[in-house]
């Protein structure tokens, strides 16, 4: 299990979630000192708790990329409507931009990310796809008009000197996440359906579930 380090003076925050960071739209957690073992995943899932505190702009919620380089990242964030999105991009190109939905229709998704609490999220990425689960229910996932709907991970990253969570970096431009982020945890295999609902009632501090940890890389 790796030792994140973080970037901010942590802020703790008293809930069922346990001690939360809460990140003000500046602060972040620097996670690029774990590069070597994060860029050699080619399969993974990315497990959390989300809470955000404000809509209206689009939050970074994870990123690995190249501060030097506008072209060249994977990304985890929620639009301005507060829909979740993954999009990967090379060299200026989108080669993927994912969404979860309930339908096969991107815009009748009804998988807004709210500010009116917490919501447990996962992203599986297998040798073939990506799933999406919001709250343990697993989702469809759908690409916008004009992109693909392509697996992508990040060892398909050439470089990435800019690792965080809740902040996007690159030459140009950063991006941040206003809100509560909670057991962020990045594994090197596929998490199951039962995996995922553990998780779940780990963060819900159910009683009566065994306290053990599953092994992640972060």
């Amino acid at each position: 299990i790796a030792v994140v380090a973080n970037s901010l003076t942590e802020s703790v925050v008293s809930s069922d979630l346990g001690n939360a960071i809460n990140l003000d739209g500046a602060s972040y957690i620097d996670i690029s000192n774990h590069s070597t073992d994060l860029l050699s995943l080619r399969v993974g899932s990315i497990a959390f708790w989300i809470n955000p505190q404000q809509t209206g702009n689009e939050m970074t919620i994870f990123s690995a990329s190249d501060s030097e380089d506008n072209g060249t990242y994977y990304r985890l964030f929620v639009n301005e409507s507060g829909s979740l999105y993954q999009e990967f991009y090379r060299n200026g190109e989108e080669i993927a931009k994912l969404s979860p939905s309930k339908s096969n229709n991107l815009f009748n998704t009804n998988t807004e990310i709210d500010t009116t609490g917490w919501h447990h999220i996962v992203i599986t990425t297998s040798e073939t796809d990506t799933e999406f689960y919001i709250d343990g229910e697993d989702m469809n996932v759908v690409a916008p008009a004009g992109s693909e709907k392509v697996k992508t991970f990040l060892s398909d990253l050439q470089k990435a000197d800019s690792i965080s969570i809740g902040r996007h970096k690159t030459s140009i431009t950063e991006n941040f996440f206003t809100g509560l982020i909670d057991e962020f945890h990045i594994y090197n295999r596929v998490l199951t359906n039962g995996e995922i609902n553990y998780l779940i009632s780990l963060g819900l501090s159910n009683e009566h579930v065994l306290r053990a940890r599953l092994d992640a890389e972060v």
